[in-house]
């Protein structure tokens, strides 16, 4: 009981306790409010925790369920897959004529609050099939909405709800469930087999698929990358084969009317590298897709990323080593590449150098060809057509070490040259 004694202007609230000002018993009241509405927010959450977890639903994968929507309602479905491979969720419900948003499908981690993928249904979406996403053995759920957000109608028709899952130790890892990651880093990237095909999707405009390979030698790769046809000219993937200093070494973008591409021949060093694919620009596709990495082991390519030292062969401090009277192969592997190669001679003569390339049925110059001296001085330069099949120029020098620069003339091409000293 809580008393005011007028007299000694006190607030008496107990026998061992006084208030002396109503500034006092005001910080008391409020106190007490603040904890009385602490305790009701615990109850509130252990409520509303027990509910949630009472109504999650456990389904199997490859089988269809039907829910009946409440407003501003939701149901969760709880599954397991047993192994690595790909899941889509699919949405079905008769057609609303109304392209508006109906439905929200959110794939959830099994600590319930990592969201891995979401979609919006709209009433004309009569099957919605969400993108393609990997994932390993795990517990997975799955909840749909109705009217998640104000902007969104509601429709008590029923929907169907089906997780098609297909096993596949060939499809990318875009979530782990042991290790609680994805593959949109190069720390977790997904293993790629050398000369063997690997399937994904970028299920998301902001989604980034990481893949990782070994070069176990100096030699050359290719990516061959392939989707199927969205009708569109325009980019819609980018790309790259990126170096374990997150450098890229390569890139190139895929139309979506180009159904396979495969990339110039790009020249490693012995090394870690990786594919790097997403989105090219604004446009986005959730088409899958297929990538591969063609790599061939030679000690006579020129090496465009060296790993031991982080450089590129664009420059004269990095240029790679050629043995007079040995043959270096090579690719100007996009039409800004130059590539540097390095030679030294013990004693003054003639040397040729020569260079070779497939036969192109045109004019145009495609290849130009620089010697500098160690001074970096131009000593001299020539040129190679399309129709050159091979071209050579001979020069006396002094002994000392040069450069040859390899660069694009008039034209590019991307088909392998050759480019041998002779002394």
């Amino acid at each position: 009981m809580i008393t005011y004694h007028k007299s000694e202007g006190l607030w008496i609230v107990s026998k061992n306790r006084t208030i002396k000002t109503r500034e006092d018993m005001s910080v008391i009241k409020s106190t007490k409010k603040k904890s009385l509405l602490f305790v009701l927010f615990l109850l509130l959450v252990l409520v509303t925790s027990y509910v949630q977890a009472d109504d999650i639903k456990v389904i199997s994968v490859n089988s269809s369920v039907k829910w009946q929507p409440t407003e501003r309602g939701y149901i969760t479905y709880q599954f397991k897959v047993s192994s690595t491979g790909k899941m889509n969720v699919i949405l079905k419900h008769k057609n609303l004529y109304s392209t508006d948003t109906y439905w929200t499908v959110e794939l959830l981690a099994d600590d319930m609050d990592t969201v891995l993928q979401t979609y919006d249904s709209t009433g004309t979406d009569t099957t919605y099939t969400g993108a393609s996403f990997g994932v390993t053995k795990g517990t997975y759920y799955v909840r749909v909405y109705a009217r998640k957000s104000c902007s969104h109608k509601f429709s008590d028709t029923p929907v169907t709800l089906n997780v098609k899952f297909v096993e596949s130790s060939n499809w990318e890892v875009e979530y782990n469930a042991s290790k609680k990651e994805g593959n949109n880093k190069q720390g977790t990237a997904t293993p790629l087999t050398l000369n063997k095909y690997k399937y994904g999707t970028i299920y998301s405009k902001s989604d980034v698929d990481y893949y990782t390979f070994k070069a176990k030698s100096d030699g050359y790769v290719t990516i061959t990358f392939k989707h199927k046809n969205i009708y569109e000219a325009d980019a819609y993937w980018t790309v790259q084969l990126v170096n374990s200093k997150t450098g890229v070494v390569y890139e190139t973008t895929s139309a979506g009317t180009k159904k396979s591409l495969t990339t110039t021949t790009i020249g490693v060093s012995k090394g870690t590298y990786f594919v790097r694919i997403s989105c090219a620009g604004n446009n986005y596709s959730s088409v899958d897709y297929s990538v591969r990495v063609k790599y061939t082991k030679s000690s006579s390519w020129e090496q465009e990323y060296t790993s031991s030292t982080n450089k590129y062969n664009n420059s004269m401090s990095s240029a790679n080593k050629l043995t007079v009277n040995k043959t270096m192969s090579g690719t100007l592997s996009t039409e800004s590449d130059v590539d540097y190669m390095r030679f030294t001679i013990k004693s003054a003569g003639s040397v040729n150098i020569i260079l070779s390339h497939k036969y192109i049925a045109n004019a145009h110059t495609y290849y130009k060809i620089s010697l500098y001296n160690s001074r970096t001085k131009l000593v001299t330069s020539f040129v190679s057509k399309g129709v050159d099949v091979a071209v050579s120029k001979s020069i006396k020098l002094s002994s000392g070490t040069y450069f040859v620069r390899i660069e694009k003339g008039a034209k590019w091409n991307s088909s392998p040259y050759k480019i041998t000293v002779k002394k």
